[in-house]
Formats: C-alpha cells, sequence, structure tokens
C-alpha cells in the first residue's frame, strides 16, 4: 500500500472517530517498480560552434617541373611545310606546325534573270550548279541591282539586294591566281618511239636524233615504256637511243623467210637485242648478181705455194679473165637524212 493511501485511510479515520488518539505513520514501504517510458520531448535548439581545430602541417614540395624551349618556324621547314613552332624538351622535340593554305574557292557568277523568274532577278553560277534569286511580291519584293567591278562595297562586282530598307550584298570573290601554264601535248599522229627521217640537223621538239646517245629512263618514261632496252643500256638509270647513223633501215623477218641471216644480228648497243628483234643490226655484205668462177693460182708465200682457190667475179659469161674490182659496200643511191625518234 502506498504512502498516500495510507494518509488518506488516516484522514478519513480521523474525520469519522472525532476524539480518537491517531496513531503514528509507520516507515516508508519499498519503491514500486519504475513507470512505462513517457514520449520524448522537443529537440532543443543546436548549441553554438565550437572554436576552429589548429591549422595542419604543410604537405611535401612538389617535383620540379621541365623547361621547355619554343621556337618559332618559317614555311618551307622540314618538319612543317608551312611554319609552326618547335618545342624541345628533355624528352625531346615537338612539332606543332600550321595547317596548309587551302585552295581558292570557286568565284559565282551572277547574271540577271527572267526564265525563272516572272517577276525578274538574278541567276548565281558556282561550278555546275545553279541558284535563282527572284524578285518577290509587292510588299516584299527584293529588287536585285548588279553592281559592276569597282563598285565601293563589291570591289569585283555583285549584286545588292533590297527589301524595303534593308540591303544585302552579294559580292564576287576575288580572282585567283592564274594557275601554271601546262606542258605541251604530244602529236597524237607519231605515237612515242616512232622513227621518221628528218631533212635538218636540230630535230623538233618531242623528237630526239638518232645516234645512240644514253638518256634517262625517268626523263623519257614514255619511249622507254615504248623501246625498251632494245637498242642498249649502260645502267638501271638509262637507255640507249637507237644508233642509225649511216645506216637503212630494215624490217624484222618474223617469219617472212626474207632475211636468211636473222638469226645471226647482233645487238647495236651494249645490252640491246640480237636475232630477228627490233634493235639488232648486220654488217654490210656483198652478193655478187653476176657469174662467177673458181681458178687455183699459186703464190708463194714463205717460199711455199699456195693453191686455195679464189672465187673472183667476171665480165661476162665467157671467162675471159678480166676481172672486176671489190666495191667497199653494195648500195643503192642515197641521200643522207638524220633519223629522229619521238619521244
Amino acid at each position: 500500500m502506498t504512502r498516500r493511501v495510507l494518509a488518506v485511510l488516516v484522514l478519513a479515520l480521523a474525520v469519522g472517530c472525532k476524539g480518537a488518539t491517531v496513531a503514528e505513520q509507520g516507515p516508508a514501504g519499498p519503491q514500486g517498480p519504475a513507470g512505462p517510458l513517457g514520449p520524448a520531448g522537443l529537440q532543443g535548439d543546436p548549441g553554438p560552434q565550437g572554436d576552429p581545430g589548429p591549422e595542419g602541417l604543410q604537405g611535401p614540395a612538389g617535383a620540379a617541373g621541365t623547361s621547355v624551349t619554343v621556337t618559332a618556324l618559317d614555311p618551307g621547314d622540314t618538319h612543317c611545310d608551312a611554319g609552326g613552332v618547335k618545342v624541345t624538351s628533355t624528352t625531346g622535340d615537338v612539332y606543332l606546325c600550321n595547317g596548309k593554305t587551302g585552295a581558292p574557292g570557286e568565284s559565282p557568277v551572277i547574271t540577271s534573270d527572267t526564265t525563272h523568274c516572272d517577276d525578274g532577278g538574278v541567276k548565281i553560277s558556282l561550278g555546275t550548279s545553279d541558284t535563282f534569286v527572284c524578285n518577290g511580291a509587292p510588299g516584299t519584293s527584293v529588287t536585285a541591282t548588279a553592281l559592276q567591278a569597282g563598285d565601293a562595297t563589291c570591289s569585283a562586282g555583285g549584286t545588292k539586294f533590297t527589301t524595303g530598307s534593308e540591303v544585302t550584298y552579294a559580292c564576287n570573290g576575288a580572282q585567283g591566281p592564274q594557275g601554271t601554264a601546262g606542258t605541251d601535248g604530244v602529236d597524237a599522229t607519231a605515237p612515242a618511239g616512232s622513227i621518221v627521217a628528218f631533212g635538218g640537223d636540230v630535230p623538233p621538239d618531242g623528237w630526239l636524233l638518232c645516234d645512240g646517245s644514253s638518256v634517262s629512263r625517268t626523263d623519257y618514261a614514255d619511249l622507254f615504256a615504248a623501246i625498251g632496252t632494245a637498242w642498249g643500256a649502260d645502267d638501271d638509270l638509262t637507255f640507249h637511243l637507237p644508233d642509225l647513223r649511216g645506216r637503212f633501215l630494215r624490217g624484222t623477218d618474223d617469219g617472212a623467210g626474207r632475211d636468211p641471216d636473222a638469226g645471226s644480228r647482233s645487238a647495236t648497243g651494249p645490252g640491246g637485242n640480237s636475232g630477228d628483234q627490233v634493235g639488232s643490226g648486220q654488217d654490210d655484205i656483198v652478193h655478187l648478181p653476176y657469174p662467177v668462177y673458181s681458178q687455183q693460182y699459186g703464190f708463194s708465200s714463205g717460199g711455199g705455194q699456195n693453191n686455195a682457190p679464189l672465187f673472183l667475179p667476171v665480165t661476162d659469161d665467157n671467162n675471159n679473165g678480166s676481172f672486176l674490182a671489190r666495191p667497199i659496200e653494195t648500195r643503192p643511191r642515197n641521200a643522207g637524212v638524220n633519223w629522229i625518234i619521238r619521244y
């Protein structure tokens, strides 16, 4: 029984029993068990911020940087055609090159046009592309005015477009530099390797004398592709021109049977063709077109007699012993020319 209950009973007894003696209060009883936990109260306001802590220690110094040297490069430099800079450091060189200048753009050609534009306008041609700018309907029309070269706004000429109070200019581009002249074309009627007779001493442009000269395979690439080393070559960089000085030309036999000595033809230049091929040659030989006879003639040679037969031409069929002198060569009537070859 709690202390509060005891007090109430004592009071009741006192009221109900007037004049009765009140007994003394006894000792307090033991404390009862704790009641259940009540709900949490409201959270109080945060307290003031504390003082800042002490400063930390300084970290270690970083590694030393690498020194670089920057050198400007002019156009035409070995590493940078259009110029730039060279950055040199302990690890090597780095090149930062300028970009090459782009090719000049095409200039538009602007002409008046009434075919595609009912109310008039201009045609702007750029390469193979045409663009038409037509005058608009009343109220939003565009007036195009051609400008001549030397105009204050368009020095190369152009067109002024006027829309109300707004003016727009379409200027022609400046004329680009003239291109390099092309090389003379090759005469289509005479392909490289053609050989013709020439009545002068200095061959015309595109032709060389057939004098056996050694020429560059690179400088005369078309001619080398046509004749190769048929007429000889000194090395892998050159080849020989035909040497036709003092020579007649003869077609290769190619199985026709008209050249009985075709197989024994020799090269006219070192490393050139031999046999029945273009570039081969033959020495002169005399074919006797009249009767001959043989007779053994004795003559002394070191005290002895040589009876070797001699074959000599005679003047007629009677073998009268009147002999003809052997000519140096067999030839038709001729006139001198220079043989020249197309390259």
